[in-house]
């Protein structure tokens, strides 16, 4: 990838806390003239301004902006635009290109997305030369009369980036919705064949093919779990095929943010992926978030149960991608779902939206975006996603979320200066294991372990990062001291070397089952885990069951079934442990259990009731490695279960401590979080998930804090010395949070 010049990128000197507005989008507003959508939109940023928000998103879709060929249309988004400025309003800018123009469709048809069943989208191929040069000429127009704002903050090229937004037929088989096979998509694979493996007889190797020119290959139309069936095809063209098309969607995105940057360098860059899907949407975020000035996303967490340890391990996701670069939230939830008639969600609350916002902030958020300022009049979205009530009167919400914002703007309270505690704990991440697992049926159990290791250690207190296997081999596991490998289904050799090689000379790893049972291209190994890592998890797998629950329908040898609806609980009992007595609750998995064979020296934790070896602890030069016969998923991700007892002992034997802990925490559903200021100064942040009151006891270790209160209305809070620190005496109401602004005795006045 080219090197990115980002020394002349202008930044907020403030956290922007803004809201979008469904009436930006014009298509979703009901037809106004200009005067009247003028007076509107004024009545609107007045009380957006008024509640305490800083920041508004201007959108100029390309479907709404350039009316025909060169037919350009931009006085309802000047209208908005002066509006911010009126109110003083940071802009947010979105150039929303993936709303392809009907016009393009007509003019150039060849530029046009084509789906596995031939079926032509209406919206333009991401690969096509000449649906580039549209975009490009999109970018420039809009950048030549907004790109010199004082107030423009950042641009965004990529809203909720992926195949997703390409128009499809009403249909549901897969076949009509997987991008993208427009010529100039084939002829990306080809060339990435190419690159990747120098010569066609390379290919034909690897492929199990007999391609007889570079030109005759052709990229697969179906799963493998269907074309293997009938024994017609190798898996490799498959995870060759989505992974191609994750390159080609990271090109399309790093060419529109260079477009960006050659018209307006000062402006930073961001993409704004959400529900990562590499095999259907063709989304890699680390080469995604690598194009980027700023890494961005959508958050649509929920109150309903497990959602909040679902937001925080996609907060975690994409901030590990940005790496030293802000993480930014462009849509963050404002009210209730609303779909049409058949999904409304339940009723968003004053308390969850405050629990919503901080959670972000704790989760190192630099600005934040709501969706959106007024329930929508227009689309499907209808009466849905608004701070406001249908009429436009302002809620306790938005002014609980601007209360917020004001907080924000206080120079003492400036988080841009504050940040998280650095993880020493990491979660290899994939995107090939899931196109292989996506070719295999789903890639649910994939997202779903890895989900599930990520939440055992988060509801324990810990920060924990994400890695990709570039950045293994590279050499980022020096910065931590336990990795998780919760379903790690394919592996390269080069990265599982890495592993190893890291392990040996201190670190600490916790593996589940199918631990790189398939190597980089995806063929299956002999031995598991794979690529020689049965030595340091010192032993493999010998056999693996399903483990059915009531409900399930049990499955036969017989025939070829996919998605089967597998949601046992396999239970094993402790045999030893590291130090001390094993807990009380017995080791719980998911799905499928693996009998493992143990080598000599390795300790068998847990067994089977067939008492054969289901949890093994081995010695590995200076360090460790834990094997786990299942898959990390918990039903309680907070309760005090077996599984998070031995992520917490790994965490233990890593020598990894939390920042700060909840004395009383109990296996209720509490979070904590601390931010770090420059100035000796911390904010710590209290969830309280439960609908019952709260009283946190919070130990943070480390800090010679002085005084507390609370960061909305510097209400003083309990403080108190222990040994090694302070404990901060909180109350939460339920379903709230709190934010303590801790201050040394140097910076009291």
């Amino acid at each position: 990838m080219t090197q990115i010049d980002r020394s002349r990128l202008r930044w907020p000197d403030r956290i922007p806390v803004g809201v979008c507005h469904h009436a930006a989008f014009h298509t979703q507003s009901p037809p106004q003239t200009l005067p009247v959508y003028r007076e509107f939109m004024r009545g609107e940023m007045e009380r957006i301004a008024e509640s305490g928000f800083n920041a508004f998103v201007l959108e100029c879709g390309w479907n709404e902006v350039e009316t025909g060929d060169d037919v350009w249309d931009f006085t309802r988004v000047d209208a908005v635009r002066n509006l911010c400025r009126e109110y003083g309003l940071s802009i947010g800018l979105w150039i929303f290109a993936e709303l392809t123009p009907v016009w393009v469709a007509r003019s150039y048809p060849e530029a046009l997305a084509v789906s596995a069943s031939g079926y032509r989208s209406d919206s333009h191929s991401y690969a096509h030369p000449t649906g580039r040069r549209l975009v490009q000429r999109l970018i420039e127009k809009v950048l030549e009369r907004y790109g010199d704002d004082p107030g423009l903050m950042g641009c965004n090229i990529g809203v909720e980036s992926g195949f997703h937004w390409l128009q499809v037929p009403d249909s549901d088989r897969y076949c009509d919705t997987l991008f993208d096979y427009n010529s100039a998509a084939i002829d990306h694979y080809r060339e990435w064949l190419r690159l990747r493996y120098e010569t066609l007889d390379g290919v034909n190797l690897a492929h199990r093919s007999a391609y007889p020119e570079w030109e005759s290959i052709e990229p697969p139309r179906a799963r493998p779990m269907l074309e293997c069936a009938r024994m017609r095809s190798s898996h490799v063209p498959w995870l060759d095929w989505r992974q191609a098309q994750c390159d080609m969607m990271t090109d399309y995105l790093a060419f529109k943010a260079a477009c960006v940057r050659k018209a307006a360098p000062q402006v930073p860059v961001s993409d704004q992926s959400y529900e990562i899907h590499p095999a259907r949407g063709g989304q890699d975020l680390w080469s995604i978030s690598a194009a980027m000035d700023v890494v961005g996303t959508s958050m649509f967490t929920s109150n309903a149960p497990g959602d909040y340890m679902r937001g925080n391990y996609l907060q975690d996701y994409h901030r590990s991608s940005a790496k030293d670069r802000p993480f930014w939230i462009w849509e963050l939830r404002a009210g209730q779902n609303a779909w049409g008639v058949t999904n409304w969600g339940p009723p968003v609350r004053m308390t969850d939206i405050a629990r919503f916002t901080w959670q972000v902030l704790g989760q190192g958020a630099k600005a934040i975006f709501y969706w959106n300022w007024r329930p929508h009049l227009g689309g499907v979205e209808v009466g849905g996603h608004g701070f406001t009530e249908r009429d436009g009167a302002v809620t306790d919400r938005a002014l609980r979320a601007g209360r917020i914002a004001r907080a924000l703007q206080d120079p003492a309270k400036n988080l841009l200066r504050f940040q998280m505690p650095p993880a020493r704990i990491a979660i290899l991440d994939s995107p090939a294991s899931r196109i292989v697992a996506e070719g295999e049926g789903s890639d649910t159990l994939v997202l779903d372990a890895q989900r599930g290791l990520h939440a055992l250690w988060k509801a324990q207190g810990f920060p924990v990062d994400f890695v990709s296997e570039d950045e293994v081999q590279n050499g980022a596991l020096e910065r931590y001291q336990l990795l998780g490998l919760p379903f790690q289904y394919l592996m390269g050799a080069e990265c599982a070397d890495a592993i190893r090689d890291w392990t040996k000379r201190g670190g600490t790893v916790f593996g589940g089952l199918w631990c790189a049972a398939k190597d980089a291209l995806g063929y299956g190994q002999a031995i598991v885990p794979g690529h020689g890592l049965d030595e340091l998890f010192g032993g493999r797998e010998v056999r693996v069951e399903p483990v059915f629950s009531s409900a399930d329908q049990p499955v036969t040898n017989f025939g070829a079934a996919w998605n089967v609806g597998i949601t046992g609980r396999p239970r094993f009992r402790w045999a030893d442990w590291p130090q001390g007595k094993p807990p009380a609750s017995d080791l719980a998995g998911y799905r499928y259990a693996a009998a493992l064979r143990p080598y000599e020296g390795a300790r068998v934790l847990a067994v089977n009731s067939l008492e054969e070896p289901a949890a093994l602890w081995n010695a590995c030069g200076e360090g460790q490695a834990i094997l786990f016969g299942s898959l990390p998923i918990v039903e309680d991700e907070f309760a005090a279960s077996g599984l998070a007892a031995l992520a917490a002992e790994a965490a233990r034997a890593a020598g990894v401590k939390p920042p700060l802990t909840i004395m009383n925490r109990a296996g209720r559903q509490w979070e904590a979080k601390l931010l770090v200021g420059d100035r000796g100064d911390a904010v710590v942040i209290a969830l309280n998930m439960q609908p019952e009151e709260a009283w946190m006891e919070i130990h943070i270790p480390g800090l010679s804090i002085s005084r507390a209160m609370d960061f909305e209305t510097d209400e003083p809070l309990s403080l108190h010395s222990a040994h090694d620190g302070v404990t901060l005496s909180i109350r939460v109401a339920g379903g709230d949070a709190r934010a303590a602004l801790c201050l040394p005795q140097s910076l009291q006045e």
